[in-house]
């Protein structure tokens, strides 16, 4: 095997071997680390990143940039907290994807048709975010309604929903990337400087 095919080799396990190391060594500091209720409790907490992270794969693909990310997730449910409060979750949920849709939709405006670089353009997006949102809650904390609450602890088969949310999305995306024509085309995009 010559060096470049092993230095791949390497590349592609590293992150494999450095979970396996994480594992041991916290499995050996801890007897409560490798339960399996503490890995859905990590599951649980992380779920909403690694579905932001892999949208944020999309981007990156395309050899972009969205620094806003984090902030319209934040202003999200910060709307959530204080505007829609009493709002069924049926039509809160769309509302905050909405708000994700318009973030979206004004920083391609400015990417694509008036050709600003992404990332000043989701520099900007991020203060405004971060300035509506900080405003909407007037810094303070925010408490959410039962019904938020209950969806958000809510399982199916014994799985909570976070869990089933990011492995649909997760499906969602793989399937997208590697048997589609888009997905082909996101990396044709990313490959061509």
């Amino acid at each position: 095997m010559d060096r470049t095919r092993l230095r791949l080799l390497l590349l592609r396990a590293a992150p494999a071997v450095l979970f396996l190391v994480v594992l041991a060594v916290f499995g050996t500091l801890s007897d409560r680390f490798l339960d399996p209720r503490n890995f859905t409790n990590i599951l649980i907490q992380s779920s909403h990143i690694a579905i932001l992270g892999i949208g944020m794969t999309f981007v990156l693909l395309t050899a972009g940039i969205d620094l806003s990310v984090g902030t319209v997730m934040y202003l999200s449910v910060a709307l959530l907290g204080i505007h829609l409060a009493g709002v069924p979750p049926l039509l809160a949920v769309p509302a905050m994807a909405l708000v994700g849709v318009l973030f979206g939709l004004v920083n391609a405006f400015f990417i694509v048709r008036l050709r600003v670089a992404a990332f000043i353009v989701t520099l900007a997006t991020l203060f405004v975010g971060r300035g509506l949102a900080l405003w909407i809650t007037n810094t303070r904390m925010v408490f959410y309604q039962d019904q938020i609450l209950s969806l958000a602890r809510a399982q199916f088969l014994g799985v909570p929903w976070a869990i089933w949310m990011f492995a649909a999305v997760f499906a969602a995306a793989w399937v997208t990337l590697n048997h589609t024509a888009f997905g082909r085309q996101v990396y044709a995009v990313g490959a061509n400087p």
